[in-house]
């Protein structure tokens, strides 16, 4: 049995290769990285067009709101709820998509620099959560253009 000797000095052989640590990245194929590092400009891109739209309509629901209040005789309360309520609507529809690809966007970038399964877990997902927020928004633009379809031929009916 060979066990070490409290008594002797510690000795090093400088010689042989150091011990290989784990590798962080280890079971994500260097091709899906790959594939990853080249779709995460174009979330980066659509992040940007996105958080630009939504400043942009920012900007628009707060002029309007507090341009409503300063022009003669307008009505404050109904003319700037009318006008301002359907801008905040579509601000709050297009925040989710913002978050998904900025958390996207951050797990690629931890995957590129070795986060591994759990960083190329996190993109999916929340890449799979874009996709499932859009798909049912996609649905519910549907229902709600056939709504108006209907509404629409029933008053061209009405009034011939």
């Amino acid at each position: 049995m060979n066990t070490p000797n409290p008594f002797q000095p510690p000795s090093a052989n400088f010689n042989e290769a150091a011990p290989s640590l784990p590798d962080a990245s280890s079971g994500v194929p260097p091709s899906v990285v790959a594939i990853l590092r080249e779709t995460r400009p174009w979330l980066l891109l659509m992040l940007g067009l996105l958080v630009t739209g939504l400043a942009l309509v920012g900007l628009a629901v707060l002029g309007l709101g507090v341009g409503s209040w300063f022009m003669p005789g307008a009505r404050h309360s109904t003319m700037s709820l009318t006008v301002v309520l359907p801008f905040l609507v579509m601000m709050l529809i297009y925040v989710p998509p913002v978050v998904y690809l900025g958390r996207c966007a951050s797990g690629i970038r931890r995957l590129q620099e070795g986060g591994g399964l759990p960083a190329l877990e996190d993109a999916l997902r929340n890449q799979k959560s874009f996709w499932r927020y859009l798909g049912v928004l996609i649905l519910v633009l549907i229902a709600l253009y056939a709504l108006y379809a209907i509404v629409f031929v029933v008053m061209l009916a009405r009034g011939s």
